[in-house]
């Protein structure tokens, strides 16, 4: 159900909204990121480049983290990350 919400939100050109949501999840809610792994699998069965656009996004914000020393946020990015893999 969700997936396919997320999967017409994409169709409608929503996906930085979308992923820009989905990685503010993941920096407040951290004991989720299997889910929200989850959901991004199975968008990107539907749309392919909404994977790579969220690898991309982590690798951006990760890198954001490091320069911060906002250790918390570069350990939830990399945890998604690997979720991701």
């Amino acid at each position: 159900a969700l997936a396919d919400d997320l999967n017409h939100a994409v169709a409608d050109g929503q996906t930085d909204y979308i992923l820009d949501t989905i990685l503010k999840c993941v920096c407040k809610l951290g004991s989720k990121v299997p889910v929200y792994g989850t959901l991004v699998g199975l968008v990107n069965q539907e749309f392919p480049d909404f994977g790579k656009k969220m690898i991309n996004r982590v690798h951006l914000r990760l890198e954001a983290a490091c320069e911060r020393d906002d250790f918390v946020q570069q350990k939830l990015l990399l945890r998604t990350a690997a979720e991701l893999c």
